[in-house]
């Protein structure tokens, strides 16, 4: 189930990795996905 939820999340990164602009709103997307996804499994 984890690595289904992660799944789109990883090709999103995929498409966004040239684009440098974003690297920094991307990386908060990840922390606030992953806690998301902690908080959910609890």
């Amino acid at each position: 189930m984890f690595i289904l939820i992660h799944h789109p999340f990883i090709l999103h990164n995929i498409y966004t990795r040239k684009y440098t602009s974003l690297h920094k709103f991307r990386i908060y997307l990840n922390i606030m996905f992953l806690l998301y996804s902690f908080f959910c499994f609890l």
